[in-house]
């Protein structure tokens, strides 16, 4: 079954037709999605709507990632929501509060991938 987020009660109005006209769907059972990763999501959506198919989840991370390196404004926004640049994967990449040792292998192949 499909997880459709839920959004939170703060969003602003204004924000509410952005948020009920963009679909996203993901297919995580609630356990497997704590609130650090939706609130997250929630800004993505509200926030970067133009570059939402940049998004995934890995396992419990964000990760984004571009063919090309972004605008100066995107690369702040990454930056000021707490996205880390992995040189090694070339992705940006937010723990959303779930820090571990760096892998040796690629989390990827462990972790069901999620594209948003």
């Amino acid at each position: 079954m499909e997880k459709v987020i839920e959004y939170p009660a703060e969003i602003e109005a204004q924000d509410e037709e952005l948020i009920h006209s963009t679909e996203v769907k993901i297919p995580l059972k609630e356990e497997d999605f704590p609130e650090s990763v939706r609130e997250i999501l929630y800004k993505i959506i509200v926030e970067r709507n133009d570059c939402l198919d940049k998004f995934y989840i890995v396992g419990k991370w964000i990760w984004c990632s571009f063919p090309e390196k972004p605008s100066e404004e995107v690369i702040n926004w990454l930056k000021a929501n707490n996205f880390k640049w992995n040189q090694t994967r070339k992705v940006w990449q937010n723990a959303c509060g779930f820090y571990c040792r760096h892998s040796p292998t690629d989390p990827r192949e462990k972790y069901e991938v999620v594209k948003l």
